[in-house]
Protein backbone atom coordinates (compact mmCIF):
# COMPACT_ATOMS: atom_id res chain seq x y z
CA UNK A 1 0.00 0.00 0.00
CA UNK A 2 1.44 3.56 -0.53
CA UNK A 3 2.40 5.52 2.11
CA UNK A 4 1.49 9.09 0.84
CA UNK A 5 -1.72 10.43 -0.03
CA UNK A 6 -1.13 14.55 0.84
CA UNK A 7 -0.41 15.21 -3.53
CA UNK A 8 -2.88 18.29 -4.03
CA UNK A 9 -6.06 17.12 -6.86
CA UNK A 10 -5.49 18.65 -10.44
CA UNK A 11 -9.37 18.98 -10.79
CA UNK A 12 -9.46 21.00 -7.64
CA UNK A 13 -11.33 23.84 -9.76
CA UNK A 14 -13.44 21.65 -11.66
CA UNK A 15 -17.04 23.84 -11.76
CA UNK A 16 -19.40 21.54 -9.39
CA UNK A 17 -23.08 21.60 -11.21
CA UNK A 18 -25.14 20.66 -8.24
CA UNK A 19 -27.42 17.80 -9.56
CA UNK A 20 -27.94 14.72 -7.84
CA UNK A 21 -26.61 11.30 -9.44
CA UNK A 22 -29.00 9.70 -11.62
CA UNK A 23 -31.24 6.46 -10.29
CA UNK A 24 -29.92 3.43 -11.90
CA UNK A 25 -31.71 1.73 -14.54
CA UNK A 26 -33.86 -1.85 -13.78
CA UNK A 27 -31.68 -2.98 -16.65
CA UNK A 28 -29.69 -6.36 -16.16
CA UNK A 29 -26.43 -3.79 -16.53
CA UNK A 30 -27.61 -2.24 -13.39
CA UNK A 31 -29.15 -5.01 -11.33
CA UNK A 32 -28.82 -4.11 -8.10
CA UNK A 33 -26.87 -6.04 -5.09
CA UNK A 34 -27.74 -6.82 -1.88
CA UNK A 35 -24.60 -4.57 0.02
CA UNK A 36 -24.64 -2.16 -2.62
CA UNK A 37 -26.14 1.81 -3.21
CA UNK A 38 -26.71 3.25 -6.46
CA UNK A 39 -24.65 6.85 -5.31
CA UNK A 40 -22.26 7.74 -2.86
CA UNK A 41 -20.97 11.13 -2.03
CA UNK A 42 -16.75 10.30 -1.48
CA UNK A 43 -16.59 13.99 0.87
CA UNK A 44 -18.46 12.04 3.42
CA UNK A 45 -16.39 9.10 3.89
CA UNK A 46 -13.85 9.23 6.79
CA UNK A 47 -10.33 8.45 5.53
CA UNK A 48 -9.49 4.62 5.16
CA UNK A 49 -12.81 3.53 3.91
CA UNK A 50 -12.71 1.26 0.90
CA UNK A 51 -14.99 1.28 -2.03
CA UNK A 52 -15.42 -0.96 -4.66
CA UNK A 53 -16.61 0.15 -8.20
CA UNK A 54 -17.62 -2.06 -10.87
CA UNK A 55 -17.89 -0.93 -14.24
CA UNK A 56 -19.35 -2.49 -17.45
CA UNK A 57 -15.91 -3.41 -17.96
CA UNK A 58 -13.75 -3.85 -14.92
CA UNK A 59 -13.65 -3.54 -11.10
CA UNK A 60 -11.73 -0.27 -9.13
CA UNK A 61 -10.96 -0.77 -5.32
CA UNK A 62 -10.36 2.68 -3.99
CA UNK A 63 -9.08 3.55 -0.12
CA UNK A 64 -10.23 7.37 0.72
CA UNK A 65 -7.00 9.05 1.82
CA UNK A 66 -9.02 11.95 3.64
CA UNK A 67 -12.08 13.71 3.90
CA UNK A 68 -12.00 15.86 0.44
CA UNK A 69 -13.50 13.05 -1.40
CA UNK A 70 -10.64 13.38 -3.77
CA UNK A 71 -7.50 11.23 -3.11
CA UNK A 72 -7.47 8.01 -3.35
CA UNK A 73 -5.78 4.78 -3.78
CA UNK A 74 -6.92 3.03 -6.92
CA UNK A 75 -6.43 -0.79 -7.88
CA UNK A 76 -8.16 -2.01 -10.98
CA UNK A 77 -9.20 -1.96 -14.42
CA UNK A 78 -6.67 -1.94 -17.20
CA UNK A 79 -4.86 1.28 -16.11
CA UNK A 80 -4.68 0.53 -11.74
CA UNK A 81 -2.78 -3.19 -12.15
CA UNK A 82 -1.25 -2.05 -8.86
CA UNK A 83 -2.54 0.33 -6.43
CA UNK A 84 -1.74 4.09 -7.44
CA UNK A 85 -2.61 7.24 -5.50
CA UNK A 86 -5.41 9.09 -7.88
CA UNK A 87 -7.95 11.52 -7.55
CA UNK A 88 -11.44 10.60 -7.80
CA UNK A 89 -13.13 13.87 -9.57
CA UNK A 90 -16.74 11.89 -9.58
CA UNK A 91 -19.14 11.14 -12.00
CA UNK A 92 -20.53 12.16 -15.49
CA UNK A 93 -23.08 11.27 -18.36
CA UNK A 94 -20.23 11.40 -20.75
CA UNK A 95 -20.26 14.95 -21.54
CA UNK A 96 -18.39 18.40 -19.88
CA UNK A 97 -20.84 18.19 -17.21
CA UNK A 98 -19.09 16.21 -13.76
CA UNK A 99 -20.97 15.96 -10.60
CA UNK A 100 -17.68 16.64 -8.21
CA UNK A 101 -17.25 14.50 -5.53
CA UNK A 102 -19.84 11.63 -6.53
CA UNK A 103 -19.85 8.16 -8.16
CA UNK A 104 -23.35 7.40 -8.96
CA UNK A 105 -24.59 3.91 -10.80
CA UNK A 106 -25.13 4.38 -14.18
CA UNK A 107 -22.80 7.48 -14.95
CA UNK A 108 -19.05 6.81 -15.85
CA UNK A 109 -16.37 7.67 -13.55
CA UNK A 110 -13.54 9.99 -13.86
CA UNK A 111 -10.11 8.94 -12.47
CA UNK A 112 -7.02 11.28 -12.59
CA UNK A 113 -3.88 10.27 -12.27
CA UNK A 114 -0.46 10.75 -13.56
CA UNK A 115 -1.08 14.31 -15.63
CA UNK A 116 -4.03 11.93 -17.29
CA UNK A 117 -7.61 12.10 -16.59
CA UNK A 118 -9.51 8.27 -17.37
CA UNK A 119 -13.06 7.85 -17.94
CA UNK A 120 -14.37 4.76 -16.83
CA UNK A 121 -17.01 2.51 -18.32
CA UNK A 122 -20.16 2.95 -16.67
CA UNK A 123 -20.73 2.00 -13.35
CA UNK A 124 -22.67 -0.90 -12.89
CA UNK A 125 -22.42 -1.08 -8.78
CA UNK A 126 -21.21 0.07 -5.70
CA UNK A 127 -19.88 -1.02 -2.70
CA UNK A 128 -18.16 0.54 0.56
CA UNK A 129 -17.11 -0.41 3.91
CA UNK A 130 -18.50 2.51 6.47
CA UNK A 131 -19.53 5.90 6.22
CA UNK A 132 -18.31 8.68 8.16
CA UNK A 133 -21.04 10.03 10.29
Amino acid sequence: MLNSCGEPSAASDAPDYGDEPLSASQSSDFAPHRDSVKSIDLRSLRPGTKVVVNTRNSRYNLVMCDGSGWNALVQGGSRFPQETQAQVEGSTLGGSALKIGWIGVGLFLVISASGKRILTSRVRSIRFDGFSG
